[in-house]
Parts: structure tokens; C-alpha cells; sequence
């Protein structure tokens, strides 16, 4: 393991000892993750700003990078690299699972970007269900909304290659967003209006958030995660997400795996 891999498991149990937690039920799940997703995301990026094309293009390029960065740390916790020996490996499943909801809050932060809720997303997912993989045939698009789904029984291996599967599909729509001037290259330039410009390219920004979002759903079922899990991990890593932010993102002992 990299010596600056970040050990999150946890943070799990600092959200369950705080009795002062919120306790979110469906189907708000998503649309609570949102509400905080904004709250925090906010600091940074204006989501609502549609007046200035190239700052609005920077912000989706931004997203774009950020879930570039945190696919590679999925990645980094399968054992993909043939001149390794995974003989004895195996993977830490609370850690992928962590790395998974890192994508999730850039990827909904993308979403309001684009003007993307939580409802266009259940729509689109299910209007997909018959292209998922097919491991995951049976499982309905609105499993965010809902409880206590179970995956089919899957071999890990199968598991670790549909993951870099949705990884590399993930990852030819973010290379559409991650270079800024192409970006802008992408709106009609016959247009003197900068709203008109960004409104355009917010509607092609959209249906690639929508599919990084459908992939996404795979990625957390393959690895298990119901309704509730992704809820929990997510206002864990928010609060977290809040720590680091006051102490000036300097990581703690505690937080930093060892060497």
C-alpha cells in the first residue's frame, strides 16, 4: 500500500458514535446528499452562475479532473497490475467502497452543473437498465429510493473486471470534459450570448453526467452498497470533508494509512 493512501473505515464509526447525526430515510436519500453536496460544495464553484462561459466551462472541465483523480484510486485497491502476485491480496471492501462515494460527491457536484436532479437520474437509469452488465440484470434503476438490495452472488474476479469495465466507461466521459478549450469550442460560436453559449453547453455537459451517474450506480452495486450504505458513507465523509476543510486539509495520523 502507498504510504499516503487514505485509510477511511473509520469514519464510519465516528459517524455512528455521534448521537447528534442525521438520520435520512428513503426516498431522500440522493436528495439529501444534494442538499449537503451544495452546501459544501458552494465554497468553491457557483452552481447557479450561467452568465460566463468560460468559468462555467472551467467548473465542468474541474469536476471532470476531480472524478478523473478518484477513479485512479479505485483502481489503485484492485489488483490489476499482471506483474504483481495478488495471491494473498485482498482488496479492502469498506476502502473501494469509500473511494466510490469520493466519486459520488463530485460527480452529483457535476450534476448541479448541469442542472441534473436526482429524479433525471432515476429516469435515465431505468430508460438503461437493459444495457447494464449483465450480472445486474435483475436489479431495478431506482435502487436508490429504496432498501435492502442484494447483489447476485458474484465471484471476485468477476467483480474486479466489471469494475475497471465501468471505470474505462467512466473515464470516456470525463476525457470529454476535462480539456476547458475544447469545451468552449463546443458551443455555437455564432452566438454572441454568453447565457445562450453556456445553456448549450450545459445540455452536452448533461447527458455525459448522466451516463458518469449510470455507471456509477454499477460501480456501488458490484460493491455492495444499498440505499442506506451510500447514505451513511457519504455523511461520513462529509463531515470529514468538513474537518479537513478547517484544519487547512492537513491530513491527521489517523487518517493516512501506514507505510
Amino acid at each position: 500500500m502507498l504510504a499516503d493512501k487514505k485509510i477511511m473505515k473509520h469514519l464510519l464509526d465516528k459517524l455512528f458514535a455521534d448521537k447528534e447525526r442525521e438520520q435520512v430515510y428513503p426516498p431522500y436519500y440522493l436528495n439529501q446528499i444534494y442538499k449537503m453536496q451544495r452546501k459544501f460544495g458552494s465554497k468553491f464553484c457557483d452552481f447557479d452562475k450561467r452568465s460566463n462561459l468560460a468559468e462555467y466551462a472551467h467548473w465542468c472541465s474541474e469536476w471532470g479532473w476531480c472524478i478523473f483523480d478518484e477513479l485512479s484510486e479505485v483502481l489503485g485497491w484492485l489488483p490489476w497490475k499482471h506483474w504483481k502476485d495478488y495471491s494473498a491480496y485482498t482488496p479492502e471492501k469498506v476502502e473501494v467502497q469509500f473511494e466510490l462515494i469520493d466519486i459520488l460527491h463530485f460527480a452529483v457536484s457535476l450534476n448541479m452543473t448541469a442542472d441534473v436532479r436526482p429524479a433525471h437520474i432515476m429516469e435515465y437509469v431505468e430508460a438503461k437498465e437493459d444495457t447494464l452488465p449483465a450480472i445486474l440484470v435483475a436489479i431495478k434503476g431506482s435502487f436508490m429510493l429504496s432498501t435492502g438490495i442484494d447483489l447476485p452472488i458474484i465471484k471476485e474476479e468477476d467483480r474486479y473486471f466489471q469494475t475497471k469495465m465501468a471505470i474505462a466507461r467512466i473515464n470516456d466521459e470525463v476525457a470529454w470534459l476535462q480539456d476547458k478549450e475544447s469545451l468552449l469550442e463546443k458551443t455555437d460560436i455564432t452566438s454572441t450570448s454568453q447565457i445562450i453559449k453556456v445553456e448549450e453547453l450545459r445540455k452536452k455537459v448533461a447527458v455525459r453526467a448522466l451516463e458518469i451517474f449510470r455507471q456509477l450506480v454499477v460501480l456501488l452495486l458490484l460493491w455492495d452498497m444499498s440505499a442506506e450504505d451510500i447514505w451513511n458513507y457519504y455523511a461520513a465523509k462529509n463531515k470529514e470533508n468538513h474537518d479537513r476543510q478547517k484544519r487547512g486539509y492537513a491530513e491527521t495520523n489517523i487518517v493516512l494509512g501506514p507505510e
